[in-house]
């Protein structure tokens, strides 16, 4: 995914996003089927990640995954896009 052209990340760049984000992360135990089906099974597996990690969130401009989100919130997962999340941040300090 991040290789994509879209990104702008030479294979050095890439290597360094890809440690940063293994150094912040933890691996799922097992990943089980989700309580909801996702109606394009590519995208089946976000949902079986998020819902065995037991996430908050599932960020994602995904329009297939952005429409269960009413139906996984009532099982505790917030399906949404960046945009929605930075919505809801506070707005940084002055001088910040």
């Amino acid at each position: 995914m991040i290789a994509r052209h879209r990104f702008g990340l030479d294979e050095s760049a890439r290597e360094r996003l890809l440690a940063r984000w293994a150094a912040c992360s933890e691996p799922i135990a097992a990943v089980r089927t989700a309580p909801l089906a996702c109606a394009d099974p590519d995208d089946q597996k976000f949902l079986d990640a998020a819902f065995s990690a037991q996430a908050d969130a599932l960020l994602t401009r995904d329009k297939t995954l952005l429409q269960l989100a009413r139906r996984a919130a009532a099982s505790g997962l917030a399906i949404c896009t960046p945009a929605m999340v930075m919505q809801r941040l506070p707005a940084p300090c002055a001088g910040a």
